[in-house]
């Protein structure tokens, strides 16, 4: 097993890996992969971060951590919830859709309960989700099957989610 590797999260922005040889991938402010009800414009697809890519596999441990925040509609530049679910897929079905997660899988981070649909209050749950939560985020285990993690901003609405300062990232 190797040691943790880190995943950042840049002005919803970025993906980072172990200490020594960092990553950061950049990631939408305005994307899920949670349920959306009746949104306009509808929100793009989260970030699917290829695994295999990064010479990740079952059982290693991930450091995921946010780093920067994002302005989640009308106020300051301070949101930084995020949200990671396994898969052993990379596509996402659409938008209205409850479970949008296939091939979903549990790892070892506590699950997130995550808020109803902005419009219309329709539950958006994805049950092997997990928070990464800033400062320090979370260590995670790679799961048997996952090909890809999904990153993306824990919000209700994401069409007014933006990241003036471009400091978000994954």
């Amino acid at each position: 097993m190797k040691s943790p590797l880190a995943l950042a999260a840049l002005g919803l922005g970025t993906l980072a890996l172990p200490a020594a040889s960092a990553t950061f991938v950049p990631l939408n402010t305005t994307s899920t992969c949670l349920r959306t009800y009746n949104d306009n414009p509808t929100p793009p697809p989260a970030l699917a971060v290829d695994l295999s890519g990064l010479g990740l596999h079952a059982g290693d441990r991930l450091l995921l951590q946010v780093v920067g925040d994002m302005d989640h509609g009308p106020g300051g530049d301070v949101f930084t919830f995020t949200l990671g679910v396994f898969s052993s897929g990379n596509t996402l079905p659409g938008n209205d859709l409850r479970y949008r997660v296939p091939g979903a899988l549990t790892t070892d981070a506590p699950p997130v309960i995550t808020s109803a649909t902005y419009f219309g209050a329709l539950p958006t749950e994805v049950a092997q989700d997990f928070a990464l939560t800033p400062p320090l985020g979370i260590t995670v285990t790679a799961p048997v099957g996952a090909s890809h993690l999904f990153l993306a901003a824990n919000d209700q609405l994401y069409d007014d989610n933006s990241d003036p300062t471009r400091a978000l990232a994954c």
